[in-house]
């Protein structure tokens, strides 16, 4: 491979030149993503997405809801999905996942591993997967911006909240680290995912109309939370079925 000079090498230039090219064309893919009809009114098993802050008990809901309805749940999963879409390995993406990065950086990490890759070919993927879930259904989306990227094709969007000194202790005790190790992940992650929701997504996770329901964990554990959902689809109109057996 030819060395980077300081006005760049040919191969570096034909390497950003395709790249330019490829976020135009997935920039079309996006602007045509948006769902014409909502698919939670005609299906028996539509999806729920499930986001929320670090320590909010995303997590723990997402299972719980799973556990009741039969449900497969994508979390970490997603990235899985993704990586078969795009061909590509998942460690390409875990630098990718709900962060925004430098993409001059990105491409040229992603080239030296063997594969150019980007947030925008990354959120494309993230569309067509999440796409083909809500028509397949059953299925729980944990995070990666699902509330924005499903909209309408959702039955419900549920966010959860909790002060941050609860979501530092949940946190102390589920990665068994230290207040200051988890006050420091808490509020890593959380300006993480503020990014990625206003860089991809244009939004905030406290836009109030971004979310159907929204649940104060202080108050109400996670898991106890199920019957707020389901009380809530019913009040939707929809009654989620169990396969039958």
């Amino acid at each position: 491979m030819k060395s980077l000079t300081r006005g760049g090498s040919v191969e570096a230039r034909t390497l950003i030149e395709r790249q330019i090219r490829r976020w135009n064309r997935i920039d079309a893919v996006l602007k045509k993503a948006s769902p014409e009809k909502p698919l939670a009114e005609v299906s028996r098993r539509p999806v729920l997405t499930v986001s929320g802050s670090a320590g909010s008990g995303r997590e723990r809901l997402a299972v719980a809801l799973c556990k009741e309805l039969d449900y497969e749940l994508y979390g970490r999963e997603l990235l899985d999905a993704v990586a078969s879409d795009l061909h590509c390995q998942r460690m390409l993406l875990e630098g990718l996942d709900e962060k925004v990065q430098s993409n001059i950086r990105l491409i040229f990490e992603s080239w030296l591993r063997g594969r150019e890759i980007d947030h925008r070919e990354y959120i494309s993927a993230l569309f067509r997967v999440m796409g083909s879930l809500a028509e397949r259904g059953g299925a729980v989306i944990l995070g990666r911006g699902g509330a924005f990227i499903l909209g309408a094709k959702a039955a419900l969007r549920v966010r959860l909240e909790a002060p941050l000194p609860l979501r530092v202790r949940r946190t102390m005790e589920s990665r068994k680290v230290s207040e200051d190790e988890a006050r420091h992940f808490v509020q890593t992650k959380d300006r993480e995912q503020e990014e990625f929701l206003r860089r991809y997504f244009h939004s905030e996770a406290s836009d109030p109309l971004a979310f159907d329901l929204a649940i104060n964990t202080e108050r109400i554990e996670p898991e106890k939370a199920v019957g707020i959902v389901l009380s809530a689809l019913a009040q939707r109109g929809i009654e989620i079925r169990k396969p039958a057996i």
